[in-house]
C-alpha cells in the first residue's frame, strides 16, 4: 500500500493540472467568443454601410434612367425640327452656290461689255 498515497498525490496533481488547463481553455474560449462577437458586429456594420452605398447607387441609377428617358422624349420632339432645319440649311447652301454662279456670269458679262465699250470709245 505504499504506492497508494503516491498514486493519489499524482492523481491530485494531474487533476490540478487538468483543472488549470480547463480554466485556461475556458478563458481562451471566452476570448474567442468576445472576438467573434466583436468581429460579427464589425461585419454587420460594414454590411449595413455597404447596403446604404448600394441603395444610394441604385437610387442614382434610377434617377439617371428617368433623366435619360426625359432626354429621349425631348429629342423625339426636337428631331422633326432639326430635320427641317437641316433641309433648309442644305437648300441655303445650294441657293448660295446658284447665286454665286449667276453673279459670276453677270460679272463676266459686265466685264465683257465694259471691255467692249471701252475698246469702242478709245479706238
Amino acid at each position: 500500500m505504499p504506492d497508494r498515497p503516491e498514486t493519489i498525490i499524482r492523481l491530485v496533481e494531474q487533476i490540478g493540472r487538468f483543472d488549470s488547463t480547463l480554466t485556461i481553455f475556458g478563458q481562451t474560449l471566452a476570448q474567442l467568443r468576445d472576438e467573434m462577437r466583436h468581429s460579427n458586429e464589425e461585419a454587420s456594420e460594414r454590411r449595413r454601410e455597404m447596403y446604404k452605398l448600394v441603395d444610394g447607387i441604385s437610387h442614382r441609377l434610377h434617377m439617371a434612367e428617368d433623366e435619360i428617358k426625359a432626354l429621349k422624349r425631348s429629342a423625339e420632339k426636337i428631331e422633326p425640327f432639326a430635320d427641317k432645319l437641316n433641309r433648309w440649311e442644305q437648300r441655303g447652301i445650294g441657293a448660295v452656290a446658284v447665286l454665286v454662279t449667276i453673279g459670276g456670269f453677270i460679272g463676266a458679262a459686265v466685264t465683257a461689255f465694259w471691255s467692249k465699250l471701252m475698246a469702242a470709245l478709245f479706238h
